[in-house]
């Protein structure tokens, strides 16, 4: 057995950026060394941005049989989509001419989300808050069903999410949702119909209609249909099995050479036949 290699001699600038300004991520540069393969000290440097937890949640509407997402506009998004084309790529932000591109290059299609930011609140309780801050339904915690806990970015954050999934229907709806003014959200409900999300399943990316989609949302819509059984009976508590995935292309056309030739009567066999995913 490897006896383990420690990282020694660890030391944090935590003000190399200036004063610390933002309430939601704080870079800082850490020093340290370490043994490489050959057993050769290695004195590092590496710069971390420290950011919150979050938690996200893929919302399933029981009577619309559709699942709800939610559409808003992010800032980096905006700005890493404009400073990346070709005429800008060797432009300072201040050079580019910001004016002339539509706002809508910072959408996003994103699950429910938000960070872990209020003291002495769970991580189900957060994504409770979220649901009815930003889609307006009150849901029973009880109701909240956590998929997996995942690092969202290993390379310079490696801040957590909680993703979970919840079924909802017009009887839960308190409020109409859409952010906090205060915080200057802007959010907007979408609702996804199952076809369309075995399309972008098969189709392999991350964008919808040129909306950036983070991969959270494609992992999510993933574990949504392989949990999901082509069964009415809803008393079946068998995982899908391997292959599953071929089968339901297979029912809906949903291969990118013919998913757009598939009638409007398998269309509406399949969204008939489809339940929604068994607890974890």
């Amino acid at each position: 057995m490897c006896p383990t290699k420690k990282i020694t001699n660890l030391s944090f600038d935590e003000h190399f950026f200036g004063p610390q300004v933002s309430a939601f991520i704080q870079p800082v540069r850490m020093h340290f060394h370490r043994l490489n393969a050959a057993d050769e000290l290695i004195k590092q440097s590496w710069d971390i941005s420290l950011q919150q937890d979050s938690v996200a949640v893929l919302l399933y509407h029981t009577s619309r049989k559709q699942i709800i997402l939610v559409k808003q506009f992010r800032p980096a998004v905006f700005v890493q989509r404009i400073r990346t084309k070709p005429e800008n790529r060797d432009k300072l932000l201040s050079g580019i001419e910001w004016a002339k591109y539509p706002k809508e290059l910072g959408d996003t299609l994103e699950l429910c989300a938000g960070l872990m930011d209020k003291k002495g609140k769970s991580p189900v309780e957060t994504i409770r808050d979220e649901i009815l801050e930003e889609c307006g339904y009150t849901v029973e915690l009880e109701r909240i069903q956590l998929i997996q806990k995942y690092v969202i970015s290993v390379g310079i954050s490696s801040a957590s999410e909680h993703l979970f999934y919840c079924e909802v229907d017009e009887s839960m709806k308190l409020i109409k949702g859409g952010g906090l003014a205060n915080e200057g959200e802007e959010i907007e409900k979408v609702f996804l119909d199952i076809l369309e999300a075995v399309k972008m399943v098969a189709d392999g990316h991350f964008s919808s209609g040129g909306i950036s989609c983070p991969p959270s949302l494609f992992y999510a819509i993933s574990w949504f249909l392989h949990r999901g059984h082509l069964s009415n009976n809803v008393a079946n508590k068998s995982i899908p099995k391997k292959g599953q995935a071929k089968l339901v292309r297979r029912k809906i056309g949903a291969k990118k050479s013919s998913f757009k030739k598939a009638t409007g009567a398998e269309k509406k066999s399949f969204s008939k036949k489809w339940t929604p995913p068994l607890a974890p």
